[in-house]
């Protein structure tokens, strides 16, 4: 057999392809209108349950705690640490914070996603495998900034990520370990949840007071403060609050 004919795609290695492009392209084109409805309807109810969470309580066996609010009915506080946190220019990018992207690849280190794509990975995608995931940030984001707007994003990632193991929104895990409600958090509170999201398992729990995230909570707290003369970011929290006065809804 000379060399021209061992470089040539074999029948069975053409009909694997075409068997797998084939259920590739039928996968498709079942889940982006499934995942588009979603996001129409996510606009005016939250998910009833998330492929996380189901992912959780059936391949996993564990039940989890979730108790929805209302986003206006959240504390200020809240959403002030988490834009500090997680995506200060949530208020001004279209779904991708170039910049962010730019910087994360810069210093070859994770993160740069924003709030939105979160939300994204959080209401409409699943954990693994994380290529999917990604590609489906790519077209699902700048849908999800069309058809949710900023304050709805917000109402709806606050009502889902996941605060500790088994424990997702703002409201169950303000109850479960403050033992008061998300509108009545205070800043420090804030903080200090906020600080669990990246790695939230026994976060609350039992790492919430240790030192290395009590650094992660001073810088959180330094970019809330910075935040503050942020006028759109400022306006934007106050939008989803309904909070008449924001001067007074800054102070501890």
């Amino acid at each position: 057999m000379n060399k021209a004919s061992e470089l040539k795609p074999t029948a069975t290695s053409l009909t694997i392809w075409q068997q797998w492009k084939r259920k590739a392209t039928l996968f498709v084109l079942a889940i982006v209108p499934l995942q588009i409805g979603c996001c129409v309807v996510y606009k005016y109810v939250l998910p009833p349950i998330t492929i996380i969470q189901a992912e959780s309580l059936i391949l996993k066996s564990r039940s989890f705690d979730r108790t929805y609010i209302d986003g206006k009915k959240v504390s200020f506080h809240l959403y002030h640490a988490l834009i500090g946190s997680e995506d200060t220019s949530f208020a001004h990018h279209n779904g991708f914070d170039i910049e962010g992207i730019k910087e994360a690849l810069r210093n070859k280190t994770g993160g740069g996603s924003t709030i939105t794509q979160q939300a994204v990975k959080n209401a409409l995608l699943w954990k693994e495998p994380a290529i999917l995931r990604k590609v489906g940030e790519l077209y699902l984001t700048p849908t999800v900034e069309k058809i949710w707007g900023k304050e709805r994003t917000l109402e709806i990632y606050v009502n889902i990520i996941e605060f500790e193991d088994g424990v997702y929104g703002i409201e169950s895990a303000a109850k479960k370990f403050y033992h008061k409600s998300a509108k009545n958090l205070t800043k420090r509170e804030a903080i200090e949840i906020v600080s669990c999201i990246p790695q939230p398992k026994g976060c609350l729990r039992y790492r919430v007071h240790t030192k290395p995230l009590k650094l992660v909570q001073a810088h959180i707290r330094k970019e809330m403060k910075a935040l503050e003369r942020d006028v759109p970011t400022m306006e934007l929290i106050d939008q989803v609050t309904g909070a008449a006065d924001v001067s007074g809804a800054l102070k501890p």
